[in-house]
């Protein structure tokens, strides 16, 4: 078993992962510390590695506005690197602030930024390791004719949404993750198989989607979950506002012929189009790369009338994708368009395709309540 141990030397720390053979050193560098702050409380996750508890330094004659500590693990470690940062003064915490990374053999450090909170206090982890915050609100949810004139018949039906707060992953998860539990025996294989990488991963049914979720302590979003992570309480029709779509914000088709990924692989890096494309709760390519398996059953409409954390229908043939992928025109990237598809990735009927062939726009993001 391996577990993690923060050594303060000054103002460099230390994570050890104990474990066995050589080992590498991450750095985390925090930056933006609030005056006067007396400690950082910092949690790390690995893919499997859960974070389980916090750990923190201080510094007596306090810190400057950065400061710095490194990650021992083991060396060839890969998959999911996930850090979230607070800053305390006294009893309070002042700011938080969190980043992510896949590790793949290249990357050596990271910063996280640290951002005030709106209301100081004692509660830790005010963001898990890897994802945002989406707090408690009501949206409207749907397509209205009157501010997007390309709705379709199955997202006509508006209605006001109230949710708990949850959060989401700030990302696809990626070929390396996703390798990293195929390989501890809590995921299986995907149709197709590709060096680990921070590709998103694709080729994936539902089934396999929702237990990547699961074996890391997280769920598939619901459908209203993912929307209100998507576009937010303000009515836009894509994450980031009502421009129409280019490829310096997303991954999509940009035309009849071309996509934005036009030669090798058509599914870009996790996170490639960074906060150009972000939604207004800072998710990453929630709109195009690979559409994105939720939690609810394919219905036609939704039901009318106003309702409180909805799962959707109790049964079905087909489960919901959202987001649209990089086969997708700009119509099909919309925050509030729809599509289904059976959990085992088998083709509608009438379409000629296998399921490894049809699969290969289905990606995974997962959620977890606060």
């Amino acid at each position: 078993m391996r577990v993690a141990v923060l050594v303060a030397v000054g103002v460099l720390a230390a994570f050890v992962v104990a474990g066995c053979g050589s080992a590498d050193f991450f750095v985390v560098e925090v930056a933006n510390i609030p005056a006067g702050s007396s400690r950082l409380v910092a949690r790390v996750a690995l893919d499997d590695w859960p974070a389980q508890s916090a750990e923190e330094f201080g510094a007596g004659s306090g810190f400057g506005s950065s400061s710095t500590f490194a990650l021992q693990l083991p060396s060839g470690t890969r998959g999911r690197l996930a850090v979230a940062v607070e800053a305390w003064d006294g009893q309070s915490a002042r700011s938080s602030g969190a980043n992510l990374v896949d590790l793949d053999g290249n990357q050596s450090r990271m910063t996280v930024t640290l951002v005030e909170l709106a209301t100081p206090g004692a509660a830790t982890y005010q963001r898990t390791p890897g994802m945002v915050a989406v707090p408690a609100g009501v949206f409207t949810m749907g397509c209205q004719s009157v501010t997007d004139p390309n709705c379709e018949t199955d997202e006509t039906v508006v209605r006001n949404v109230t949710l708990s707060a949850y959060e989401v992953d700030q990302t696809e998860v990626s070929s390396a993750a996703y390798d990293v539990c195929v390989a501890h025996g809590r995921c299986t294989a995907p149709f197709i198989s590709s060096p680990s990488s921070l590709t998103a991963q694709a080729f994936v049914t539902w089934d396999q989607a929702a237990a990547y979720c699961t074996a890391h302590g997280k769920r598939l979003l619901t459908e209203a979950e993912w929307e209100y992570a998507a576009r937010g309480d303000d009515r836009r029709i894509y994450p980031w506002g009502t421009d129409a779509p280019s490829c310096q914000r997303l991954n999509f088709s940009s035309s009849a012929t071309n996509g934005c990924r036009a030669s090798g692989d058509r599914v870009a890096p996790v996170g490639s189009y960074g906060r150009d494309g972000a939604s207004p709760f800072e998710a990453l390519d929630m709109a195009g790369n690979l559409e994105e398996w939720v939690s609810d059953w394919y219905a036609s409409a939704y039901p009318t009338g106003a309702v409180t954390n909805p799962a959707g229908p109790s049964s079905g043939i087909q489960r919901v994708l959202r987001g649209g992928s990089w086969l997708s025109s700009a119509i099909e990237v919309r925050s509030s368009r729809r599509n289904g598809n059976a959990p085992d990735a088998s083709a509608p009927a009438g379409v000629t395709l296998t399921p490894t062939e049809n699969s290969t726009t289905f990606g995974i993001r997962c959620g977890r309540t606060q």
